[in-house]
């Protein structure tokens, strides 16, 4: 689907990315429209990714005049996009629940096999699978994606230490290579049982 897309990165880190996503939502529809078109004017971008939840079916629609197809990322499965593909990478989630939802021209991509997975972890798939024949042992992986607040990733280890199979877990982490907390979160682990 994506293959040989040239991409326009806009966000640099996740503070430059937490920071435009506050704007996004200060901003009115109209302000961030007239942006985005004039972002999709001047770069002369044929595909624009869409991944937010303020962005809306009338915007997605207005905004295809600039654009030849609009890509939207969504997981609620819960109102109308106006796109030529959609993506929802869930787990159980169908294509014929999207139907009401979108134009009969938008191809449904859903379903884990449309997850967005990074290389190093598809590369660690064989180890993976090689370490579920000992039974015994129990791997967690916890990722928050793109939002890493603090307390959450606190509050779940916190949580997960008080279950039996901690003391026989490998326990991973994901974070975002400028995760600002992540002194706050290493010193709780290296206090704790957590290993």
């Amino acid at each position: 689907l994506l293959k040989n897309i040239k991409s326009l990165d806009l966000l640099l880190d996740s503070k430059t990315q937490s920071q435009k996503k506050i704007n996004l939502i200060k901003k009115s529809i109209t302000a961030d429209f007239d942006e985005t078109k004039d972002i999709l004017i001047n770069h002369e971008a044929p595909i624009l990714i869409v991944d937010c939840y303020f962005i809306d079916y009338m915007w997605q629609k207005k905004i295809k005049k600039y654009v030849e197809k609009i890509i939207v990322i969504d997981d609620l499965v819960n109102k109308k996009h106006y796109a030529d593909y959609l993506i929802n990478p869930n787990l159980g989630i169908l294509r014929q629940e999207y139907l009401k939802f979108v134009p009969r021209s938008c191809k449904i991509y859903s379903g884990a096999n449309y997850s967005f997975i990074r290389d190093e972890f598809i590369k660690l798939r064989k180890k993976s699978l090689s370490n579920k024949k000992d039974s015994k042992k129990i791997d967690i992986l916890i990722s928050f994606g793109g939002s890493q607040e603090t307390n959450l990733i606190l509050k779940i280890i916190k949580i997960i230490e008080k279950f039996e199979f901690f003391k026989r877990s490998k326990i991973n982490i994901v974070f975002l290579k400028k995760f600002p907390s992540i002194k706050i979160v290493s010193n709780y682990i290296n206090k704790s049982q957590f290993k």
